[in-house]
């Protein structure tokens, strides 16, 4: 069986959610991040507070 990209689902969440859906807090989440483990998009042009 071939694993490729069509059969992986996305999901687009807000931060908070994402940390929640995971269950890791905010540092992990940073971490997960900075080694393309997740990642992350800016919607829009003003940053959410956590």
């Amino acid at each position: 069986m071939v694993d490729n990209d069509n059969n992986k689902r996305r999901r687009l969440v807000e931060f908070k959610d994402g940390c929640r859906y995971g269950k890791f807090g905010k540092t992990k989440a940073y971490e997960l991040i900075a080694h393309e483990r997740i990642r992350a998009y800016k919607m829009g042009g003003v940053m959410e507070r956590l």
